[in-house]
């Protein structure tokens, strides 16, 4: 009969610690092997050119934003100077060599303006639907004649509102996969061309009314209402 064999293992010896000691690196080879650093830091450098510009991008869309719809969002130039600051973080750890802290501020500061750009977006989003409307309703009101004998001004009105319907919807898009930025430029395209299809339908002696009305949303697509020409619209 074969005896079963008793195979006894060295132990390493333990150490006795305090409750208050504290582990060196030295003492514990399990937290000296920090093979996750190097990945981390890898993972980190690959990365950092494409948040880089995501979170600048973010922060060049909110900057112009504000200038006009700060009020919209309470607290928005506060998340707006957070992300900032953490931008800023970024470039500091990145100019000192610590490529990981500075891809974590940059992957935070394009968190937050991400935030507060889907909160604008919103914004645009009701804006942009507001004027469709208005320009949809504008051409229920006009003359039926002049679609029967197909009136140019009212032919454009409708291209006008067919193309500022199709950005809306492809804004939509953007907004749903998380393209908070570019759903937003295309809101604002949306709302010019609904702003100029009003002007264009609408009477010349109440043109500077419209203007008026809508002098923030020109604004903020860079067109200075006090030095527009009706003509150029």
């Amino acid at each position: 009969m074969i005896l079963p064999l008793n195979i006894i293992f060295p132990q390493a010896q333990q150490k006795t610690t305090n409750p208050g000691d504290k582990i060196t690196l030295t003492e514990n080879p399990l937290i000296a092997i920090h093979s996750s650093d190097y990945l981390e830091r890898h993972i980190a450098s690959k990365k950092f050119p494409k948040v880089k510009e995501d979170a600048e991008k973010n922060l060049r869309k909110l900057n112009r934003i504000l200038k006009h719809y700060e009020k919209d969002i309470p607290e928005s130039q506060k998340q707006y100077e957070e992300a900032l600051n953490h931008y800023k973080k970024a470039m500091e750890s990145f100019v000192s060599n610590d490529i990981l802290e500075a891809y974590k501020n940059l992957l935070q500061s394009r968190k937050i303006s991400n935030e507060l750009l889907q909160k604008y977006g919103e914004v645009y989003q009701k804006r942009a639907l507001e004027i469709s409307n208005e320009v949809s309703n504008k051409i229920l009101l006009k003359d039926p004649k002049e679609f029967l004998m197909g009136s140019f001004n009212y032919l454009n009105s409708e291209h006008n509102l067919n193309v500022l319907k199709d950005k809306i919807h492809t804004a939509n898009y953007l907004t749903r996969i998380h393209q908070y930025a570019d759903a937003i430029e295309l809101y604002r395209n949306a709302k010019i061309i609904g702003i100029i299809t009003l002007l264009r339908l609408e009477e010349e002696a109440n043109r500077p009314k419209i203007l008026e009305k809508f002098k923030i949303d020109l604004e903020d697509a860079n067109y200075k209402v006090e030095r527009t020409l009706l003509e150029t619209f």
